[in-house]
């Protein structure tokens, strides 16, 4: 699906022409199912019960749209053309033919354990801040999300990374979890007496580094090149200061170590000092060297007239990874987007982070030392 989603003629095309105003939009799209799909369901239940060794493939591809067929559509429909030379219309029409829109594969959903009138907000003396904080409280309701259980069987139709709990978005365009952003989001969680749902987005977070070793920029495959300010270990330690649960930490232990290793192994340089003393410090360093899909078009268009554009893209991309896109303090002129540093530049606040991580990782083997003990 990466072909559909993070690369290709397809992606090209879209931004070339321009269909949608967001560069966004079509990375979010969900591949549409076949109407023959019930007779795929019938055939996969005939094969189990009746011991046929194989399924024949021409016949799953015709009534089943998976990543390739979407691939292999387009190309039937458009031949080798030069993306900017493809019909508009043929493009769009193409488009609606196979994509659903954009969050069709995600469901609302209200918290368990959410409450009109928190304990701890109604503590607020204020009436007009105790309103506001009431107002925000009710913002919960609106951006819980839950993916359909059906995605589950079948992932390689969309951009989004599966997760297997409610989580929160940041809303608007923005139809996935952030990583660091959902630090934030927990803090507010907690604050609203929701500590369920605070357990479950932790837990998604564990189970994506299980399978990624690290978490994601946000949740979609697009994200899977950069990371962004390692907070996880600041979420468990949030979570245990609330609720003194010392086997949820000792669960998630194994998975903040792994979290922090994969820092030190992908986001670490090695810098010789004046009088020749080594040290070894982390950075904002992905290995994205092309435009981002989510921000395809306009990536094209600022490198323009750049003349190293994957080392001006990677820089862009690092720069996302720091959550700072796009402060001033990754520019080397200090103004325009073009002078880009990002993969130069030793971040004091990333490093101060990592010891943050570490002192938290030493503090929670510490107490689970002393539970065995």
């Amino acid at each position: 699906m990466k072909f559909i989603y993070c690369s290709g003629r397809l992606l090209e095309a879209v931004n070339v022409h321009r269909i949608y105003k967001d560069s966004k939009t079509f990375v979010d799209m969900v591949m549409k199912n076949d109407p023959g799909l019930k007779k795929l369901l019938f055939f996969e239940f005939f094969q189990k019960f009746h011991e046929i060794r194989r399924i024949n493939r021409k016949y799953l591809k015709h009534h089943f749209h998976c990543p390739e067929n979407t691939l292999e559509a387009f190309n039937k429909r458009f031949g080798d053309l030069p993306a900017g030379i493809i019909d508009r219309s043929d493009l769009k029409q193409f488009l609606d033919d196979y994509f659903l829109p954009p969050s069709s594969e995600l469901i609302n959903c209200t918290p368990a354990d959410w409450v009109p009138r928190p304990r701890k907000l109604m503590q607020i003396t204020d009436p007009v801040l105790r309103h506001w904080a009431l107002d925000i409280n009710m913002l919960w309701k609106t951006l819980c999300k839950t993916i359909n259980p059906e995605m589950k069987k079948y992932e390689s139709r969309s951009s989004l990374i599966y997760l297997p709990h409610n989580f929160m978005i940041p809303g608007g365009r923005f139809r996935e979890f952030y990583y660091w952003d959902t630090y934030w989001i927990l803090k507010g969680l907690i604050v609203s007496d929701m500590l369920n749902t605070t357990r479950e987005m932790i837990l998604n977070l564990a189970h994506i580094v299980e399978k990624h070793s690290f978490i994601p920029n946000g949740g979609r495959i697009y994200y899977l090149h950069r990371s962004q300010p390692p907070v996880l270990c600041g979420m468990v330690y949030e979570y245990y200061e609330s609720t003194e649960d010392l086997d949820f930490v000792k669960k998630l232990l194994p998975i903040m170590t792994k979290e922090f290793q994969w820092w030190k192994v992908h986001r670490t340089v090695s810098v010789t000092m004046k009088n020749q003393d080594r040290h070894t410090v982390f950075q904002y360093r992905t290995d994205s060297n092309v435009p981002r899909p989510e921000s395809f078009r306009e990536d094209i268009l600022s490198s323009v007239g750049i003349v190293n554009k994957t080392e001006f893209w990677q820089d862009i991309a690092s720069t996302a990874e720091s959550g700072w896109d796009f402060s001033s303090r990754w520019l080397r002129d200090k103004r325009t987007l073009k002078t880009v540093e990002t993969t130069k530049i030793l971040p004091v606040d990333l490093n101060a982070l990592m010891c943050w991580n570490m002192n938290i990782l030493e503090y929670f083997y510490e107490l689970v030392g002393k539970l065995k003990n």
